[in-house]
Protein backbone atom coordinates (compact mmCIF):
# COMPACT_ATOMS: atom_id res chain seq x y z
CA UNK A 1 0.00 0.00 0.00
CA UNK A 2 1.37 3.36 -1.02
CA UNK A 3 1.41 5.90 1.80
CA UNK A 4 1.45 9.66 1.53
CA UNK A 5 4.00 9.94 4.33
CA UNK A 6 3.96 13.75 4.74
CA UNK A 7 0.17 13.79 5.10
CA UNK A 8 0.24 10.90 7.58
CA UNK A 9 2.89 12.58 9.71
CA UNK A 10 0.94 15.85 9.58
CA UNK A 11 -2.20 14.03 10.77
CA UNK A 12 -0.28 12.28 13.55
CA UNK A 13 1.17 15.56 14.82
CA UNK A 14 -2.28 17.14 14.82
CA UNK A 15 -3.93 14.22 16.60
CA UNK A 16 -1.17 14.02 19.22
CA UNK A 17 -1.86 17.70 20.03
CA UNK A 18 1.41 18.24 21.89
CA UNK A 19 5.13 17.55 21.40
CA UNK A 20 5.88 13.85 21.73
CA UNK A 21 9.22 12.19 21.16
CA UNK A 22 8.10 8.65 20.28
CA UNK A 23 8.22 8.03 16.52
CA UNK A 24 6.10 4.89 16.97
CA UNK A 25 3.14 7.29 17.03
CA UNK A 26 3.15 6.91 13.24
CA UNK A 27 2.73 3.10 13.02
CA UNK A 28 0.30 3.20 15.96
CA UNK A 29 -1.85 5.71 14.06
CA UNK A 30 -1.75 3.54 10.93
CA UNK A 31 -2.53 0.29 12.78
CA UNK A 32 -5.40 2.00 14.57
CA UNK A 33 -6.80 3.24 11.28
CA UNK A 34 -6.65 -0.26 9.81
CA UNK A 35 -8.24 -1.88 12.89
CA UNK A 36 -11.03 0.70 13.07
CA UNK A 37 -12.24 -0.41 9.65
CA UNK A 38 -13.22 -3.78 11.12
CA UNK A 39 -13.71 -3.41 14.90
CA UNK A 40 -14.42 -0.77 17.51
CA UNK A 41 -12.53 -2.24 20.48
CA UNK A 42 -9.11 -3.92 20.65
CA UNK A 43 -6.87 -5.29 23.41
CA UNK A 44 -3.35 -4.03 24.08
CA UNK A 45 -0.43 -5.50 26.00
CA UNK A 46 0.63 -2.08 27.29
CA UNK A 47 1.90 -2.23 30.85
CA UNK A 48 3.30 -5.73 30.65
CA UNK A 49 6.86 -4.61 30.05
CA UNK A 50 6.83 -2.12 32.91
CA UNK A 51 5.18 -4.54 35.36
CA UNK A 52 7.00 -7.77 34.51
CA UNK A 53 10.39 -6.54 33.21
CA UNK A 54 9.87 -6.93 29.50
CA UNK A 55 12.61 -4.56 28.32
CA UNK A 56 15.12 -7.30 29.04
CA UNK A 57 18.09 -5.84 27.18
CA UNK A 58 17.86 -2.44 28.87
CA UNK A 59 17.13 -3.84 32.32
CA UNK A 60 19.91 -6.43 32.03
CA UNK A 61 22.40 -3.69 31.17
CA UNK A 62 21.12 -1.55 34.06
CA UNK A 63 21.48 -4.40 36.52
CA UNK A 64 24.92 -5.47 35.26
CA UNK A 65 26.18 -1.90 35.55
CA UNK A 66 24.72 -1.61 39.06
CA UNK A 67 26.62 -4.76 40.06
CA UNK A 68 29.87 -3.24 38.80
CA UNK A 69 29.19 -0.05 40.76
CA UNK A 70 29.15 -2.05 43.98
CA UNK A 71 32.63 -3.40 43.29
CA UNK A 72 34.33 -0.17 42.27
CA UNK A 73 34.81 2.70 44.76
CA UNK A 74 32.70 5.74 43.88
CA UNK A 75 35.57 8.20 43.42
CA UNK A 76 37.55 5.84 41.21
CA UNK A 77 34.45 4.89 39.25
CA UNK A 78 33.38 8.47 38.56
CA UNK A 79 36.87 9.67 37.71
CA UNK A 80 38.29 6.75 35.75
CA UNK A 81 35.14 5.52 34.01
CA UNK A 82 33.98 9.07 33.28
CA UNK A 83 37.37 10.03 31.83
CA UNK A 84 37.54 6.93 29.68
CA UNK A 85 33.98 7.51 28.47
CA UNK A 86 34.91 10.96 27.16
CA UNK A 87 37.76 9.64 25.01
CA UNK A 88 36.40 6.22 24.07
CA UNK A 89 35.63 5.93 20.32
CA UNK A 90 31.88 5.67 19.58
CA UNK A 91 32.04 4.36 16.01
CA UNK A 92 29.42 1.82 15.00
CA UNK A 93 32.17 0.07 13.05
CA UNK A 94 33.83 -1.14 16.21
CA UNK A 95 33.31 -4.81 17.09
CA UNK A 96 30.45 -5.08 19.59
CA UNK A 97 32.71 -6.17 22.52
CA UNK A 98 34.67 -2.92 22.10
CA UNK A 99 31.64 -0.59 22.15
CA UNK A 100 32.15 0.34 25.78
CA UNK A 101 31.52 4.08 25.59
CA UNK A 102 27.95 3.96 26.87
CA UNK A 103 28.82 1.41 29.56
CA UNK A 104 31.68 3.55 30.86
CA UNK A 105 29.51 6.66 30.81
CA UNK A 106 26.74 4.94 32.76
CA UNK A 107 29.24 3.37 35.15
CA UNK A 108 30.47 6.83 36.12
CA UNK A 109 26.92 7.79 37.18
CA UNK A 110 24.53 6.48 39.82
CA UNK A 111 21.51 4.35 38.91
CA UNK A 112 19.28 7.41 38.56
CA UNK A 113 21.73 9.33 36.38
CA UNK A 114 22.40 6.36 34.11
CA UNK A 115 18.66 5.76 33.65
CA UNK A 116 18.11 9.43 32.79
CA UNK A 117 20.91 9.27 30.23
CA UNK A 118 19.50 6.13 28.61
CA UNK A 119 16.00 7.57 28.38
CA UNK A 120 16.99 11.03 27.14
CA UNK A 121 16.91 11.74 23.42
CA UNK A 122 18.15 15.35 23.52
CA UNK A 123 21.10 15.32 25.90
CA UNK A 124 22.71 18.39 27.51
CA UNK A 125 25.44 18.81 24.89
CA UNK A 126 22.87 18.88 22.09
CA UNK A 127 20.60 21.22 24.05
CA UNK A 128 23.49 23.65 24.42
CA UNK A 129 23.84 23.72 20.63
CA UNK A 130 20.11 23.92 19.89
CA UNK A 131 18.86 26.36 22.52
CA UNK A 132 19.22 30.06 21.88
CA UNK A 133 20.60 32.38 24.54
CA UNK A 134 17.12 33.62 25.47
CA UNK A 135 15.77 30.14 26.04
CA UNK A 136 18.83 29.11 28.03
CA UNK A 137 18.47 32.20 30.25
CA UNK A 138 14.77 31.48 30.77
CA UNK A 139 15.46 27.86 31.75
CA UNK A 140 18.26 28.82 34.10
CA UNK A 141 19.35 25.81 36.13
CA UNK A 142 16.21 23.81 35.36
CA UNK A 143 16.95 20.14 34.72
CA UNK A 144 14.21 18.18 32.95
CA UNK A 145 15.38 14.94 34.56
CA UNK A 146 13.96 16.16 37.88
CA UNK A 147 10.79 14.24 36.98
CA UNK A 148 12.79 11.02 36.97
CA UNK A 149 14.61 11.95 40.18
CA UNK A 150 11.31 12.56 41.96
CA UNK A 151 10.09 9.11 40.91
CA UNK A 152 13.34 7.48 42.04
CA UNK A 153 13.10 9.24 45.41
CA UNK A 154 9.87 7.31 46.07
CA UNK A 155 11.66 3.99 45.59
CA UNK A 156 14.40 4.30 48.21
CA UNK A 157 15.10 0.98 49.92
CA UNK A 158 13.90 -1.23 47.09
CA UNK A 159 16.04 -3.41 44.83
CA UNK A 160 17.34 -1.89 41.56
CA UNK A 161 14.93 -3.67 39.20
CA UNK A 162 11.88 -2.76 41.28
CA UNK A 163 13.03 0.85 41.22
CA UNK A 164 13.47 0.86 37.45
CA UNK A 165 10.07 -0.72 36.88
CA UNK A 166 8.38 1.80 39.17
CA UNK A 167 10.00 4.76 37.43
CA UNK A 168 9.14 3.33 34.00
CA UNK A 169 5.49 2.93 35.02
CA UNK A 170 5.21 6.44 36.42
CA UNK A 171 7.07 8.26 33.64
CA UNK A 172 7.72 6.42 30.38
CA UNK A 173 4.51 4.36 30.46
CA UNK A 174 2.09 6.93 31.84
CA UNK A 175 3.38 9.99 30.00
CA UNK A 176 4.55 8.31 26.81
CA UNK A 177 3.15 4.92 25.88
CA UNK A 178 -0.38 5.35 27.22
CA UNK A 179 -0.75 8.89 25.86
CA UNK A 180 0.48 7.75 22.45
CA UNK A 181 -1.83 4.76 22.15
CA UNK A 182 -4.84 6.60 23.53
CA UNK A 183 -4.58 9.55 21.16
CA UNK A 184 -3.58 7.63 18.07
CA UNK A 185 -6.44 5.16 18.52
CA UNK A 186 -9.09 7.71 19.43
CA UNK A 187 -8.16 9.66 16.29
CA UNK A 188 -9.98 6.80 14.53
CA UNK A 189 -12.69 6.29 17.18
CA UNK A 190 -11.03 3.03 18.22
CA UNK A 191 -11.10 2.01 21.87
CA UNK A 192 -8.00 0.29 23.24
CA UNK A 193 -8.29 -1.67 26.48
CA UNK A 194 -5.18 -2.74 28.39
CA UNK A 195 -5.88 -5.63 30.78
CA UNK A 196 -2.29 -5.67 32.08
CA UNK A 197 -2.85 -2.14 33.40
CA UNK A 198 -5.65 -3.33 35.69
CA UNK A 199 -4.87 -2.11 39.19
CA UNK A 200 -4.97 -5.61 40.69
CA UNK A 201 -2.59 -6.95 38.04
CA UNK A 202 -0.11 -4.11 38.61
CA UNK A 203 -0.29 -4.53 42.39
CA UNK A 204 0.26 -8.28 42.06
CA UNK A 205 3.24 -7.72 39.77
CA UNK A 206 4.75 -5.29 42.27
CA UNK A 207 4.69 -8.01 44.94
CA UNK A 208 6.46 -10.59 42.77
CA UNK A 209 10.22 -10.80 43.54
CA UNK A 210 12.51 -9.35 40.88
CA UNK A 211 14.31 -12.70 40.60
CA UNK A 212 11.13 -14.17 39.11
CA UNK A 213 10.79 -11.44 36.50
CA UNK A 214 14.14 -11.40 34.70
CA UNK A 215 17.02 -13.84 34.52
CA UNK A 216 19.95 -14.27 32.17
CA UNK A 217 18.77 -11.57 29.80
CA UNK A 218 15.24 -13.00 29.55
CA UNK A 219 12.41 -10.85 30.83
CA UNK A 220 8.75 -11.46 31.65
CA UNK A 221 9.62 -14.82 33.19
CA UNK A 222 6.30 -14.99 35.06
CA UNK A 223 4.25 -14.36 31.94
CA UNK A 224 6.35 -16.75 29.86
CA UNK A 225 5.85 -19.57 32.35
CA UNK A 226 2.13 -18.85 32.51
CA UNK A 227 1.85 -18.84 28.72
CA UNK A 228 3.83 -22.08 28.47
CA UNK A 229 0.95 -23.91 30.16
Amino acid sequence: VELDVPSVVNAVVGDMDEPHGDSSCVPTWLVSRAAARRVKVVLSGDGGDEAFAGYATRYSHNLATETLRRWIPGGLRRGLAGGLARIWPRSGRLPRPLRLGNLLDNLSRDLEGAYARDMTVVRPALKARLYGAGLQDALGSFDSTCVLRDAFDRTRGHDPLSRLLYVDRHTYLSEGVIAKVDRMSMAHSLEVRSPLLDQKVVELAARIPSSLKIRGGTGKLCLRKLAAR
